[in-house]
């Protein structure tokens, strides 16, 4: 045999470059009867650890090394498209400073390279090489190494002095010449030639390597299709590009490599082992590198953790603890010391006291929940000895690995968590973490889809029909379950070429990101431990190049810093309890027995209550009725794929406790307070223990065993545990029937501290929801952070929970949702809603909204959109920003409405900018004084006259779905639908749980609602058919299709927003469900007439409805506004005495829904012109006068004929005009359903040939003065 040591291997980590994994690398090398085996990646280290533990198993020795982007200049310079950026050139490592060098030498190149965009690389400079050079073996690399292309630019006497350098930086015996042959590049042969010279004549060593990117031969193909998916190619575009790869790219056995190569002599393959013997890297996996805890004098870490849990103990019992506790605190704690972990409970400690003490809300999850230490220490609130949760869930002696203590921060302040943690253990200790992510089953098939250009459609096809659960699922696994994607398999050839490909690319890596929650902690620097680089989304964030599991296993501190939107959530609901009640409240303070709550949860109103959404859980949830909240704590653990089958059971035992059988009267104390049901994985530990003498450790490593399914573990346990059944009196039948019911269980059964911990927080949202629905409803929107699908969902649980919403306002609004009082127009009662945020509208963004604010805070509300333009910072502003607040209805209160500003913001836009600059330049007139007030600041723009259509009106609505999520102007269609009967109607809310879609699958049901997103598509016959969306009251949609049968028999009625009662199929359609229509009907769209009234030009300020005989309303006093839905049913708390002032009539408003509770869309009292009811935070309507003033009225006869109303308009506005005064005008404008009261913006001085001239246009009965 001929001894070979490949020391040039790519591996997938060299991302959409290589395709072997690290194992099949390691065992090739075996196959061949190599003992040693080199990876060398692109500019990362992604792969070492992997690599090195799978050498190990195949008895493998490892080299790690990397083949790195050598900068021609410094590092630090750009990199330039068509430029020479880089070369490559390879580093091994030869022993633990090399290793070290190596991982600075990757830190330095993604920390410091200046390089972004698709040509920049990761690069190292001759400087960090001068530095960092010790213990690494180098070589020239392949045809893109320097001293190569300077060969190929025919720059001999360069490449000479390029390898010089190289070789006295390095050493004669650390510097080598490569050699390597592939068939797609013939000039190898002419470079090698002349290698050999240089070699010669410079003294420096040469050494084949075959520059390997794939393990067999016959994954040449694979490669290609890798390669091209990382160039963005198809196949045939990247074949075109002379970038494809032959078949000697390889691994090749060493007889072939000496073949290949005995042209060169035998030393150049002799240095391969000559290398080989050189790298002895040994990695010592397993001592952990804590960081510096501060810790008193006279105390080390396990004495220290003692004394304050004691002292936490003390706090939780008044100076009294019970003695089981003592007990119990004691054990745990020797438990700890002798595990070596007290340092890092003191860390955890210190981190979440950190929390606790500035008010961000904090929750363990998983097993910590178990511990009493923990219990002691605040970082939990859930007693372990009350709730039954064993401490061995946690540690035992029998695991010696680091607990997980993975924690639960408020997400809208986690980030000032993760900035102690780096503050405090220094942040070149500290890092974030990277994921690797690898192609999966749906994006391994859109990806070769793209690069076999098959058409999209045809590729999302059988993307969608990979079913979404179990996540993970593999495309092999999905072709069993899914009949639909196996016929499409066995009969479309172009798609089962598609689906074969993607099954060899399938799992392999494709991209870096960041965890999301992941935090390295280490003692001494990283960058001596790991390669850094930075994080994916913030470039001045660095995370560690090694995942999770891998950081752990090299002895590196990772602990979890987790973000939940619900402890955000909770925590505004809080505050806005101590702002409403004047109280503070804390989550420890919610009785666990409040039985309004529990009444609530059976009746199934669960919307925005943690982890109790789904419409499954909700159903499950009205069938159980719980009654205390460990039925709660049951249900979290029940509610997953496996255990979901036995909530029936549960529930049917816990409603009917008569009926409760056991196998044997020995589970009936361990599993008595379940109902006789195993929910949890330390009923299980307790059986072992109770039944076969297993303590608790060891109990919990037979769980981890079966559901692993460790076969060999799993069979000498089962001879343990049914020897021990034996023993204990149960027969040999009762036996294996234990066992039986165990080993599922094992497998899937969850841990009770995480079920307890989870099961608390959705009790105690259900209670801050059931008894402050305003706070809590307010908090939820607050934390929707302007998703508008969570805005909508809340919104409309606003309204069935009796909560009203107002529309957001300029002149009130702020930056989030608040809680403010108002005047309902309805009964002209003040009461609390919630106010919308003006940062919740889309597109208008929070720096233009916090100008907005921080101007009404300085001068008042606004008075019209001139004036908003005038004071607000033009460079806050855009076109969009304005153009969004207008169509969302935020700019309502100002006069005009919605199409009319519109009409006029370019011409505001632009004044207001041009007031600002002579302001800002205090601009000096030609006698030498400031100009005139009128060139600084805005003039009255006249608005147009716009007749709104229909068409208008249901634009407008669009506009607030758009940029709200929800729509506050009045929609007929929709209220059609939320008075309509539905007794016989499906909600399509019902198809968005997986569970309850599943039951629906295949029955024909009747829906109703609004179709929408209509597209008619053509079938391969050339048939139209229908895809559409059909939309109800509550905003919910579901995709509905008509073949081209029934799209032909409902042609007429399948149009864009019709209002239709639909009979449909509900049939799965990739990772959800879709309606197949079957019959189709119309609803009753009989809508109240347009509003017809007279435009005008003026320039008119919105007061109040008159009644409908004409009797003007009084404009002194609040002004009424038609009825809405009738109030909330129950009274809102005593307003705090710091709370703003009431809102006295808002512009746009959501009421609650009608009792009782039906689904439907909010609506408001309409404003479809944009007048208002009256000016938020003025609730006279109008300023105080600063003199006694007349009030001139003006009563508009009604115009039959539209140009005779506009030209008596126009006469009224100039006579009006020409007498500029103080003097209030008044307008009463009829309607078709009454009579407006407009105010002119502009007063008039009230003389006698003003009011003769208007008697003269009016007639003298139209014109008064008061």
């Amino acid at each position: 045999m001929n001894d070979f040591v490949h020391l040039h291997v790519h591996s997938e980590y060299s991302l959409l470059d290589g395709y072997a994994a690290t194992s099949a690398i390691c065992e090739r090398a075996a196959e061949l009867g190599m003992d040693s085996i080199a990876l060398t990646d692109h500019g990362v280290m992604y792969g070492a650890m992997e690599f090195y533990t799978n050498a190990k198993k195949a008895n493998i020795k490892p080299i790690i090394g990397m083949e790195a982007y050598m900068a021609p200049g410094s590092r630090a310079e750009p990199t330039t498209r068509g430029g020479k950026n880089y070369y490559h050139l390879l580093l091994l490592a030869k022993n633990e400073t090399g290793y070290r060098n190596l991982v600075k030498l990757t830190t330095r190149a993604h920390l410091d390279s200046n390089g972004k965009g698709v040509f920049s690389r990761p690069r190292i400079d001759w400087d960090l090489l001068e530095k960092y050079h010790e213990g690494l073996i180098v070589t020239s690399s392949c045809i893109a190494g320097e001293v190569i292309q300077h060969l190929t630019e025919q720059q001999k006497e360069r490449a000479r002095e390029t390898a010089a350098r190289y070789r006295d930086l390095l050493g004669p015996e650390n510097y080598y010449l490569e050699l390597q042959l592939h068939e797609n590049t013939p000039e190898l042969e002419t470079l090698n030639d002349e290698l050999l010279r240089i070699s010669k004549e410079l003294g420096i060593p040469l050494v084949v390597t075959n520059d390997t990117h794939f393990v067999r031969r016959e994954d040449l193909e694979a490669q290609k299709m890798v390669m091209a998916m990382g160039f963005n190619m198809t196949y045939k575009e990247f074949c075109a590009k002379g970038y494809v790869m032959d078949e000697s790219y390889h691994i090749m056995s060493g007889e072939e490599m000496w073949q290949r190569f005995k042209r060169y002599g035998t030393a150049p393959l002799e240095n391969t082992r000559r290398i080989a013997e050189m790298c002895n890297l040994k990695l010592e996996f397993g001592r952990v590198q804590l960081p510096q805890v501060d810790i008193p004098e006279g105390h080390d870490a396990a004495s220290y953790l003692r004394l304050v849990c004691e002292e936490g103990l003390m706090r939780r019992f008044n100076g009294n603890p019970p003695e089981e506790y003592i007990r119990r605190l004691d054990y745990e704690l020797d438990v700890i010391n002798k595990t070596g972990f007290p340092d890092y409970m003191l860390i955890v400690w210190d981190y979440v006291k950190y929390a606790r003490s500035r008010g961000i809300p904090c929750l363990p999850r998983g097993s910590a929940g178990a511990s009493l230490i923990l219990y002691c220490l605040g970082i939990t609130d859930v007693d372990p000895v009350a709730n039954k949760l064993l401490f061995e869930r946690f540690l035992s002696p029998e695991r010696l690995e680091m607990p997980d203590i993975d924690i639960d921060f408020a997400d809208s302040r986690r980030g000032e968590v993760l900035e102690y943690i780096a503050s405090k253990y220094g942040r070149e200790n500290t890092a974030q973490i990277i994921t690797y992510g690898t192609l999966g089953a749906k994006a391994a098939l859109r990806d070769i889809g793209r690069v076999l250009d098959v058409p999209l459609s045809e590729v999302d096809r059988i993307a969608k029909l990979i079913p979404a659960l179990p996540v993970g699922i593999t495309i092999a696994q999905a072709l069993e379950k899914v009949p639909e994607l196996k016929q499409i398999y066995d009969t479309n050839p172009e798609l089962r070429n598609v689906i074969d490909w993607a099954q060899k690319v399938e799992g392999r890596m494709k991209s870096v990101g960041t965890h999301a929650c992941g935090v390295v902690v280490s003692r001494k620097p990283l960058e001596e431990i790991v390669p850094l680089q930075r994080t994916t989304k913030d470039e001045n964030a660095v995370m560690a190049a090694f995942e999770g599991p891998t950081l752990q296993k090299m002895g590196l501190l990772k602990m979890d810093v987790l973000g939940l939107t619900n402890l955000s959530v909770v925590a505004e609901a809080l505050q806005y309890i101590s702002e409403t009640t004047g109280k503070k409240m804390e989550l420890s303070d919610i009785p666990l027995d409040d039985k309004k709550t529990f009444e609530s949860l059976s009746r199934g109103e669960t919307t925005n209550v943690f982890q109790f959404e789904s419409a499954g859980m909700t159903r499950y949830l009205k069938e159980l009725k719980p009654t205390r909240v460990e039925d709660l704590y049951a249900m979290v653990a029940l509610y997953r794929p496996g255990p979901l089958e036995q909530i029936p059971i549960y529930i049917q035992n816990k409603n009917n406790p008569k009926n409760i059988k056991y196998l044997h009267p020995i589970l009936k104390p361990i599993l008595e307070d379940t109902y006789g049901v195993i929910v949890y994985q330390e009923q299980i530990m307790q059986l072992l223990q109770d039944i076969a003498d297993y303590t608790l450790g060891q109990a919990y490593i037979v769980i981890k065993a079966i559901s692993k399914k460790d076969k060999k573990l799993m069979a000498e346990n089962e001879v343990k545990f049914k020897e021990g059944c034996l023993r204990k009196g149960l027969t040999k039948q009762q036996a294996d029937e234990l066992w039986e019911l165990i080993l599922p269980f094992a497998g899937y059964s969850f841990n009770r501290p995480h079920s307890t911990l989870y099961g608390l927080l959705s009790y105690q949202t259900a209670w801050l929801k059931v008894n402050y629905p305003v706070e809590y409803l307010a908090a939820v929107l607050k934390g929707a952070g302007g998703v508008t699908e969570n805005i909508t969902k809340a919104v409309n649980e606003c309204r069935a929970r009796g909560v009203t919403v107002l529309g957001p306002d300029v002149n009130t609004s702020g930056l989030d949702f608040s809680i403010r009082q108002f005047r309902d127009p309805s009964d002209g009662q003040v009461k609390r809603g919630i106010l919308f945020g003006l940062c919740a509208i889309k597109g208008v963004g929070a720096g233009p909204m916090e100008a907005l604010i921080r101007e009404r805070e300085r001068g008042g509300p606004f008075k019209s959109l001139e004036d908003f333009c005038d004071r607000v910072d033009r460079h806050a502003l855009n076109r969009r920003v304005l153009e969004s607040l207008i169509k969302s209805g935020a700019m309502d209160s100002l006069p005009g409405t919605r199409r009319q500003k519109l009409a006029i913001l370019d011409q505001a836009i632009e004044a207001g900018a041009r007031a600002q600059k002579n302001r800002e330049t205090g601009q000096i007139d030609m006698f030498g004084g400031l100009a005139s007030e009128g060139d600084t600041s805005v003039s009255s723009i006249p608005l147009p006259i716009i007749t709104e259509t229909a068409d208008d009106r249901k634009e407008q609505l669009t506009w607030e779905k758009e940029l709200l999520g929800v729509t506050f102007s009045s929609d007929p269609r929709k209220q059609a639908l939320e008075t309509m009967d539905k007794s016989d109607l499906t909600p399509i809310a019902d198809l968005k749980d997986p569970e309850r879609a599943e039951e629906l699958i295949g029955k024909t049901l009747t829906f109703a609602g609004l179709l929408t997103g209509a597209r008619r598509i053509s079938t391969k016959k050339g048939d139209s058919m229908l895809v559409a969306m059909l939309e109800d009251e509550t905003e919910e949609t579901v995709e509905l299709v008509a073949f081209p049968k029934s799209f032909e028999k409902y042609r007429d009625l399948l149009q864009e927003d019709a209002l239709l009662r639909v009979t449909a199929k509900v049939d799965r359609r990739n990772d959800g469900v879709q309606l197949v229509l079957e019959a189709a009907a119309p609803l009753d769209t009989t809508a109240p007439p347009p509003d017809t009234g007279l435009p005008t030009a003026m320039d008119l300020e919105g007061i109040a409805d008159a009644d409908v005989n004409g009797g003007a309303a009084d404009v002194a006093g609040d002004a009424p506004v038609p009825p809405a839905n009738p109030a909330p049913a129950d009274p809102a708390p005593a307003p705090s005495p710091a709370a703003p002032e009431p809102i006295a009539a808002p512009v746009s408003i959501i009421k609650p829904r009608p009792k009782p509770a039906t689904n439907g869309n909010g609506h408001s009292n309409g404003h479809a012109n944009g007048h208002r009811a009256d000016a938020p935070g003025r609730p006279n309507g109008s300023d105080a006068p600063a003199r006694s003033t007349a009030t001139l009225r003006l009563r508009l006869p009604a115009a039959r004929d539209f140009d005779v109303g506009v030209q008596l308009m126009q006469q009224v506005y100039e006579v009006l005009r020409e007498n500029s005064g103080e003097d209030t005008v008044i307008i009463h404008l009829p309607r078709d359903n009454g009579t407006v009261l407009m105010k002119a913006r502009s007063g008039v001085t009230c003389t006698d040939a003003l009011i003769d001239r208007l008697s003269g246009i009016l007639g003298p009965e139209r014109v008064a003065v008061e």
